[in-house]
């Protein structure tokens, strides 16, 4: 009998000892499974860590979710390409040293139109240098053009000036080139012109399509 209990004794000693065994290599099993998982994700969080694939090609770890978000970022976008030959090239900048030419609008002057037939254009000549004589020689040169020429007096001025009523602005810068004077002094005629009372009541201005003041600022040369 007391054999029988010695033996039965063991045999429960033997079995709580391999059930010990048994936990502790499960626990040792599960610690080994956290390490595991701890330093695979260390792995995949380093992008410098290269991992072998199946296939036996190596990528860094983390390349496919960067690609992927790369081409989720990319969903919806409008890539924008700069034009041949100006990659690294900035907006041209004009500074006051740069040599640029300032082009102001060209003025072009009024077309004064068709000069007329001498023969239909009446000039009174008007002298208002009040000296004698010159209203007959500037009327003179006109008539020899084949103009209709008339001399009368003006009021003596400084200023020497050819008026032009409506129409006849062409016509006026062409005597002024028969007198010796230039366009500058060619102006529209205004409602009273300065010449003497008898010419006014004769009819010579009213008839008149040009007149011809001289004065004597020397700008239509006597002589």
């Amino acid at each position: 009998m007391t054999g029988s209990r010695h033996h039965a004794a063991d045999d429960g000693s033997l079995a709580r000892s391999t059930g010990g065994a048994a936990a502790r290599g499960a626990m040792l099993i599960a610690l080994a499974v956290v390490i595991g998982l701890v330093l695979l994700a260390f792995v995949l969080d380093d992008p410098a860590t290269v991992v072998t694939a199946p296939d036996g090609t190596e990528q860094e770890a983390g390349a496919d979710d960067s690609e992927a978000e790369a081409e989720d970022a990319g969903e919806g976008t409008v890539n924008v390409q700069e034009p041949e030959g100006t990659e690294g090239t900035e907006d041209a900048v004009i500074t006051e040293d740069d040599d640029v030419t300032n082009i102001e609008d060209e003025v072009v002057p009024a077309d004064p139109g068709d000069t007329r037939v001498p023969a239909e254009v009446n000039v009174l000549s008007a002298n208002g240098t009040g000296g004698s004589g010159v209203a007959g020689a500037i009327s003179d040169k006109v008539k020899a053009r084949g103009y209709i020429g008339e001399a009368s007096n003006a009021t003596v001025t400084q200023d020497s000036v050819i008026y032009y009523r409506e129409g006849y602005s062409a016509d006026a810068i062409a005597i002024a080139g028969i007198v010796g004077a230039t366009p500058e002094i060619v102006l529209p005629a205004p409602a009273d012109i300065p010449v003497a009372q008898n010419a006014i009541d004769d009819g010579r201005l009213a008839a008149a399509n040009v007149v011809v003041i001289i004065g004597n600022d020397g700008r239509i040369p006597v002589g």
